[in-house]
Parts: C-alpha cells; structure tokens; sequence
C-alpha cells in the first residue's frame, strides 16, 4: 500500500462503487466540516480581543473559508474515488464552478473590507459633514459598481467553463 487512497480502497473492497463513492464523500464531507471548525475557533481566539480589521476577516471569511475546505477535501476524494472517466469529469466541473464562486465571495468580502477601513477616516457625526458625506456617498456608490462587476465576471467565468452551444 504505497498511499492513503489505496489504503481505503482496499479496505472497502467488495461493496459497489456506488457505496464506496458515496462513503468517501461523506467522510471527506464530515472531515472537512470537522477540520474548519478546529480552524476558524483557532483563528476567532487569536482576534477575538481586538475589534480590528483581522478579527472583521476571520467573521466575515467564515462561510467561503467553509466552503473552501469542503471543496478541497472533496476534490481529495473525487480523486480516490472509484469513479467512471465522465462522472470524474462532471464532479471536477461542479468543483471548478465552486472555485470561482469562492474566488468571487472572496472578492466581494475583500470589496467590503476595503470600504470598511477607508470610511473609518470621516466621521458623519461631525457638525461639519459634508465632506465626510460626500466621499461616503461616492465610495458606496463606487461599491455597487464593483459588486456588479465581481458578480458579472464571475458568472461569465462559470460559464466559459461549459462547452461552447453548437
């Protein structure tokens, strides 16, 4: 037994492919899901003191940092899973697909941080605010044009993933 996957396989063997599948996706599923959780309590403890812009990350990074895990622990097992030439390619597809939607999440959250710590510098409760509204008014407005824009590449991106229609 050169590797883990061998090592599974072989100690499944004898149950159809089907079941084995499903098995290894299960367990990677709840592998991944345990793996994030001893992560992210790692990363909340070391900014849970401090309101600063790491601890904002970790809270806002929660969800695509899940979903990152479970997608690489399933690419893991979609690897030693005894699967045919086209159903290995639909599950590289679909993962694929839920990489650029990560990347895009990312980006968004990225986005939201930017603007975060850029508007911490103008106060609107100042008695002279004008400024301060101002930029603040230009900056969300500039941020929905960027949110559309992230939307819109990561969906053209998805979809240059398909097959050109005939």
């Amino acid at each position: 037994m050169t590797n883990i996957g061998d090592f599974i396989l072989s100690e499944l063997r004898g149950l159809p492919d089907w079941i084995v599948t499903l098995i290894l996706f299960v367990g990677a599923l709840l592998v991944s899901l345990g793996l994030f959780k001893l992560l992210y309590r790692f990363l909340e403890k070391m900014t849970s003191s401090r309101q600063t812009v790491a601890a904002r990350i970790v809270r806002r990074g929660r969800r695509p940092l899940r979903l990152a895990v479970i997608a690489i622990s399933l690419t893991l097992a979609s690897a030693i899973a005894p699967l045919t030439n086209a159903q290995a390619a639909i599950v590289r597809h679909i993962l694929i697909i839920v990489t650029i939607a990560i990347i895009g999440w990312i980006c968004h959250i990225a986005l939201e941080l930017w603007m975060y710590v850029y508007l911490r510098n103008y106060k609107l409760d100042a008695e002279d605010n004008l400024y301060a509204r101002k930029h603040v008014t230009q900056t969300r407005i500039l941020q929905r044009v960027a949110n559309f824009l992230i939307i819109m590449i990561s969906i053209a991106w998805a979809l240059m993933t398909f097959e050109p229609v005939r």
